[in-house]
């Protein structure tokens, strides 16, 4: 299994956790390229991470979040 592979178990909270991430995207109008730069992570982050195929860092959450402008917890409501 790869460094980030998703494992089955955390599917669902992956999938939720990128749906809500999108939405606050378009809530502030950010494309996804503009969010990646903005974070400082690849595009390509954004859009697996959205699409709920990314088992990605805390850190990265927090990185995505100060770019929305949200709470670090704000992330992680959903």
């Amino acid at each position: 299994m790869g460094k980030h592979q998703v494992k089955s178990r955390n599917l669902k909270k992956l999938k939720a956790l990128g749906k809500h991430i999108r939405a606050l995207r378009n809530e502030k109008g950010l494309t996804q390229e503009q969010l990646a730069d903005l974070a400082g992570v690849s595009e390509n982050t954004i859009v697996t991470l959205e699409g709920g195929r990314l088992n990605t860092t805390v850190a990265t959450c927090f990185d995505i979040a100060k770019a929305l402008g949200v709470s670090d917890t704000e992330i992680f409501n959903f």
